[in-house]
């Protein structure tokens, strides 16, 4: 996710350390906020909502949906793949280990 600063044009990516995610921006009411409110999910991470400050880089788990069950994220890895299909396109294929 790409953030750039109003005022100076500034930019930082805001890095999620795996490979394969689903992210997006959540609704923040207060314009004027220095917090990012954003959803997060992957192969080996339940849905979780963060803070996000645009200053300090600092992140903030809010929630995150419960796994029923004997579940540690750390015991998985995620990759994503691409095998070459006939007409020579890359098709992505997720991995979870």
């Amino acid at each position: 996710m790409r953030l750039i600063n109003w005022d100076d044009h500034q930019e930082h990516f805001l890095d999620f350390g795996e490979e394969v995610y689903t992210a997006s921006i959540s609704i923040n009411y207060d314009f004027d906020s220095e917090w990012l409110r954003y959803s997060y999910s992957s192969l080996t991470t339940p849905n979780s909502l963060y803070d996000y400050n645009l200053i300090t880089k600092e992140k903030k788990l809010l929630k995150q949906q419960e796994v029923i069950g004997p579940f540690k994220s750390g015991d998985y890895e995620a990759k994503r793949l691409y095998a070459p299909s006939r007409d020579g396109k890359k098709v992505p294929i997720s991995l979870v280990y």
